[in-house]
């Protein structure tokens, strides 16, 4: 690699022995010098703002896409969160911290703004997403013998507007000072055991963490025959595919008092015992009939000591004594084609 080229190395070799031409070859050596310095450094200061502009064409490109693959992500995301809703839900929902009723349409929304905000509450991989989804939009569902009166869904209405969610938000915990307080209200009205039943509802279901909960009396809208027509159709559907069935004893105290109990005799209670996955029955004061978080969830000892109900009874011997049906249909029911003769009968 060769010396640095200097200027007085240029004018040594020449042996000049003017000093003013001397003089003068250096300066103009040494303007020579500083305009090449500047030159490359005009050069350089180009080069590095071609590659910054380059790579913020990249890093804008790159965000782009990612913006774009997030994007997609989003579109299909509401496309399953709509899917779900449209075909698993109900009509309308009660959201159980402020007790408003919630349509298929203002639930995409809800559940949509909150993806948008926190994409990792669901998984690209579609099944796992369902699963997401359904977690994040569990409900409860109730099953039991209608009062008189009982609240309506525009009578709810109407009392859920003249009331603050602040109102709702005392009301969690349906005690002494809650029916107080609604009495103080509401005076003498007609719906104080109806709104006595929702508040215990209400509170069972926020004890199982479900945001949603339904009451066929309040969530379905009678005075719309469409709405109406589609709510008995799907009845089915919406207790198999509830997290957990709220059955409601009016009348019995233990499981062994439940051959008098009225809940029997409906003509609902069929498929609100068979569809659902998870059940648990209160009694009348709202106490668990038994200690299990899911009355269906037995092993198979528990299962075989339910059918030897005779020396050993039990709350689904109880149930098979009274409505006949067999123990296996009542713990895991199929519907299907088989054994068209019993079930029947």
């Amino acid at each position: 690699m060769g010396s640095r080229y200097t200027a007085e190395q240029d004018v040594d070799t020449k042996f000049w022995d003017d000093d003013e031409a001397k003089d003068s070859y250096r300066r103009k050596a040494l303007e020579r010098r500083k305009k090449l310095t500047k030159k490359l450094k005009k050069t350089n200061n180009l080069k590095r703002k071609v590659d910054r502009k380059k790579t913020l064409e990249e890093n804008l490109w790159e965000a782009e896409e990612k913006q774009k693959k997030l994007d997609q992500h989003h579109d299909a995301l509401r496309s399953r969160v709509g899917y779900y809703i449209q075909n698993h839900l109900p009509i309308r929902l009660l959201q159980v911290s402020n007790m408003a009723l919630v349509d298929r349409r203002t639930l995409q929304e809800q559940i949509c703004e909150k993806i948008t905000q926190r994409p990792s509450i669901c998984s690209e991989d579609k099944c796992l997403c369902f699963e997401q989804i359904k977690d994040e939009l569990k409900y409860s569902i109730l099953s039991h013998r209608w009062g008189s009166p009982e609240l309506t869904f525009s009578e709810f209405v109407k009392l859920h507007e003249q009331m603050t969610w602040r109102f709702w938000d005392g009301l969690k915990s349906p005690d002494t000072r809650a029916l107080e307080r609604m009495h103080e209200i509401w005076g003498d009205t007609p719906f104080k055991r109806s709104l006595a039943k929702l508040l215990h509802f209400r509170q069972v279901s926020a004890q199982r963490q479900c945001k949603y909960a339904w009451v066929d009396t309040i969530c379905i809208n009678k005075e719309s025959s469409s709405e109406l027509d589609e709510s008995i159709r799907s009845m089915y559907a919406w207790y198999r595919d509830a997290h957990i069935c709220i059955v409601h004893l009016n009348q019995t105290p233990y499981y062994l008092d439940m051959k008098d109990e009225p809940w029997f005799s409906r003509g609902w209670t069929l498929q609100e015992l068979l569809a659902p996955k998870q059940i648990k029955f209160y009694s009348a004061s709202w106490k668990g009939i038994t200690r299990r978080e899911n009355d269906k969830d037995l092993d198979s000892t528990e299962q075989q000591a339910a059918k030897e109900g005779k020396d050993n009874p039990s709350l689904w011997s109880t149930i098979h004594q009274i409505t006949g049906i067999p123990i296996e249909d009542l713990l895991d029911f199929k519907p299907g084609l088989y054994d068209i003769g019993k079930r029947m009968n």
